[in-house]
């Protein structure tokens, strides 16, 4: 294991994530390695323990929050050109409406020289630019609902998944496999509101701050790094 990753391993009670494993210069292949050869262990989709034995509560809460941490990123990398999209969808808008005012404003001006054709124009261009506006919104909206759907029906499936040898092995009963499954969607959805709400974040932050700025990205770590802390 690489100096970097066996440091914060440490630091983490020794529970990783796969974009951490990576960063600090382990390939897939590797990751792979040590999970077929049980040196390491899956707790969650992309997040790994460096042992394989059983996890404490801290290292389990440490795997929800690298587990949430990983959906929060993709969702933030997916979902982030909503933000200047809607604002362009605003602005678009704004601009078609003007124009219908204006043409009802100046209609007798328009009608003595002749100018349907040109206000026409005008119209079809700037709603050509709402709508291809719109279409993008849709596409990447598509996107970040397919990635946020399947992120919610793999945390239905994955505690089953996880608790279901040791029910069977009749280490625990049918309700302790439903109290773990409870718990696990309770902390999971705890966890996971950015990526539940992102769309209607990404609307809010079009009309209240620049697109320019990352706030919203800044406050998404600020948040992370709060929950970390009331673990140590």
């Amino acid at each position: 294991m690489p100096e970097a990753l066996f440091g914060l391993a440490m630091r983490q009670r020794d529970i990783v994530s796969r974009k951490q494993a990576l960063q600090a210069g382990m390939t897939a292949g590797m990751i792979k390695y040590r999970v077929r050869s049980g040196r390491w262990r899956q707790v969650h989709p992309g997040v790994y323990a460096t042992f394989s034995g059983e996890l404490d509560r801290r290292s389990r809460i440490w795997a929800a929050l690298l587990y949430a941490g990983v959906g929060t990123w993709l969702t933030i990398k997916i979902g982030r050109p909503l933000v200047p999209l809607n604002f362009d969808q605003q602005r678009l808008e704004a601009n078609f409406r003007f124009s219908l005012v204006r043409l009802r404003e100046n209609a007798e001006s328009v009608a003595l020289y002749r100018g349907e054709a040109m206000e026409l124009g005008v119209f079809q261009e700037r709603f050509r630019h709402v709508f291809e506006n719109f279409w993008q919104i849709m596409k990447r909206q598509k996107r970040l609902s397919w990635f946020t759907s399947g992120y919610a029906q793999i945390a239905v499936i994955f505690p089953v998944v996880v608790v279901a040898p040791r029910y069977f092995a009749k280490q625990i009963s049918l309700g302790g496999l439903m109290q773990v499954v409870g718990a696990f969607s309770a902390v999971q959805n705890s966890l996971s509101f950015i990526i539940s709400s992102y769309t209607s974040i990404a609307a809010w932050q079009a009309v209240t701050i620049s697109p320019s700025r990352t706030l919203l990205f800044s406050s998404s770590e600020w948040i992370f790094a709060a929950l970390i802390r009331c673990t140590q």
